[in-house]
């Protein structure tokens, strides 16, 4: 039975190294003239040139954006330590507890946890601090006065 299957196995490598062979040998009637190759040729040198040349081109504008990026990157540095200068505050790290008491004061408003005049208390408090001009807490404390605005309360608590 294993010389079965060997038998066969020779038999079909045989049959397969056959038609690659023949199919090699096949293609030698399609060659094509000197000139015909000189000029495919040519062509291709003409574009790996020109590849290369945009591929230059494409390097200096990397290099180019690299360096934009790293004076924007400087630039934003420069005018975020400006606008924490405006409110008091070195750096974003020193506005961790007015961070920490408004995101406490967001999630009152938004779930309208406790009674309206504790959220008016805490949203005057916001008010009253200066870090509610920077940018990352004025647009969310606008969003806050509506909340606000439309909590539950009776007329005796509004003002």
């Amino acid at each position: 039975m294993k010389n079965y299957y060997t038998i066969a196995l020779i038999v079909v490598f045989f049959f397969c190294f056959s038609s690659i062979t023949h199919s090699q040998k096949s293609k030698e009637s399609g060659t094509i003239s000197e000139e015909a190759w000189q000029k495919e040729f040519d062509s291709l040198k003409a574009e790996k040139k020109s590849l290369i040349k945009s591929s230059k081109s494409l390097d200096l504008e990397i290099d180019s954006l690299k360096l934009n990026s790293v004076y924007l990157d400087k630039l934003k540095k420069e005018c975020d330590s400006c606008t924490y200068a405006l409110v008091g505050k070195r750096n974003s790290a020193e506005l961790v507890n007015f961070r920490k008491y408004f995101e406490e004061s967001e999630k009152i408003l938004n779930l309208k946890e406790g009674s309206y005049s504790d959220a008016k208390e805490r949203y005057e408090k916001l008010l009253l601090q200066p870090e509610k001009c920077l940018p990352e807490f004025a647009e969310r404390l606008f969003k806050l006065k509506d909340k606000l605005r439309y909590w539950p309360h009776d007329d005796s608590q509004h003002k």
